[in-house]
């Protein structure tokens, strides 16, 4: 027993050593595990969200179980299920030493970490090399735009509000920081501009911002995509994908969160209608896993061909389905085609009704069947009527 407990603690000294080398730079531990409260933890913004650890932490009871950090406060399905207790990636520090991992909030730490009777012990030091990417904000549209047009990449602007507006804040503090969200970044050209920024239009001075091109953001601050990586796409030079850091409704989490950035940022190409709806398919708290086929050309067209049907009509509905379920199916074979639609309240943002569509969906278990589930081949889209209402439709198959 004794040379057991020997072993765990020279185990966790060498793991020292090698943090001691690399803390928030190049290696991190992705699983540990104790048995003790803990002296000292200190948030660190710089450890990534996406590592797993397995973690055995005194909080009113011992709970041990694997945890997956999707945010910028990390899920743990045993803890928070059991006690509602939140978990934080966190430093461990005691005798000089550093780990890494998770905590519960709010435990209370007595026993120093190390000391006699009570060695932090390592049950797994599987170490991952991390590649962090510096990225550069621009600050001039023009010259990011031909960047961008010239290393063919998007391009990613950010609209910074002037004032000290805390959601601005925690996406240049906090979000953009986060080692995932910052290699998603080095795929952009990224530029942050004043949200007054103007350019010529015709011989006028225009705000950029208020362009059509940018409704989505509603004329508030924050991300807007701008596809330029392929000259041959029919969505070249359009804004694809969007997000306004105002307060978040629905299901969704804050706009400007980690996890919200991140999904944008990895969204397939498309239109700004079919990303937005994939936007909003994939940050649902269910994780539905529709979106995790191919996103088929064929279905592409069907979903949208159908949303400006229903958005002509002015009527959601399957209409004509019979038809064009035997011509697409023709098209993919495997699997028949499945259809579902929805439509949103009049007026709704672009953002709101993909959001509310969704949400419309997880209220029907036919319907949130199709969504949840796995497909081959999947395809969204959502198009506006001329009565200000948005109608959405999602196509599976293959």
């Amino acid at each position: 027993m004794l040379l057991g407990s020997r072993f765990f603690v020279y185990l966790s000294f060498l793991i020292s050593l090698s943090l001691n080398f690399g803390i928030c730079s190049e290696w991190m531990p992705t699983v540990l595990h104790s048995s003790r409260n803990l002296n000292s933890i200190k948030t660190l913004s710089c450890l990534p969200s996406d590592r797993v650890l397995s973690l055995n932490l005194c909080c009113n009871q011992t709970t041990s179980g694997k945890h997956s950090a999707t945010d910028e406060q990390p899920h743990c399905p045993e803890l928070s299920q059991s006690n509602k207790t939140p978990i934080s990636w966190g430093a461990i520090e005691g005798r000089g030493r550093k780990f890494y991992g998770f905590r519960p909030t709010g435990c209370n730490a007595q026993t120093e970490v190390g000391g006699a009777g009570s060695p932090l012990t390592v049950i797994t030091a599987s170490l991952s090399k991390r590649n962090t990417q510096s990225v550069e904000w621009l600050t001039d549209y023009h010259q990011a735009r031909a960047e961008a047009l010239r290393v063919k990449k998007d391009l990613l602007i950010h609209f910074s509000v002037a004032t000290d507006d805390w959601r601005q804040r925690r996406f240049i503090t906090e979000t953009a920081a986060q080692p995932d969200v910052s290699r998603l970044l080095s795929e952009f050209v990224c530029v942050r501009l004043p949200m007054h920024y103007t350019i010529t239009v015709d011989d006028q001075q225009q705000v950029l911002l208020r362009l059509p091109d940018f409704e989505i953001l509603q004329r508030h601050g924050g991300l807007a995509v701008v596809d330029l990586s392929d000259p041959v796409s029919t969505t070249h030079g359009q804004v694809t994908a969007g997000l306004p850091f105002i307060k978040p409704n629905y299901y969704v989490t804050a706009f400007e969160s980690p996890s919200s950035v991140r999904t944008l940022l990895g969204l397939p190409p498309g239109t700004l209608a079919e990303r937005m709806m994939i936007y909003a398919i994939r940050m649902h708290p269910e994780a539905p896993r529709s979106t995790t086929g191919v996103l088929s050309p064929i279905l592409r067209k069907a979903a949208s061909d159908h949303s400006h049907r229903q958005a002509r009509l002015e009527r959601q509905g399957h209409q004509q389905w019979q038809s064009r379920f035997e011509q697409i199916w023709a098209q993919i074979g495997g699997k028949p085609p499945v259809e579902i639609c929805a439509e949103s309240w009049p007026d709704e943002p672009l953002l709101t009704a993909c959001l509310g569509c969704v949400d419309a969906w997880r209220q029907s278990a036919g319907h949130w069947k199709s969504v949840a589930g796995s497909h081959p081949l999947y395809a969204f889209s959502i198009h506006r009527g001329r009565n200000r209402i948005w109608y959405a439709t999602g196509i599976f198959g293959g």
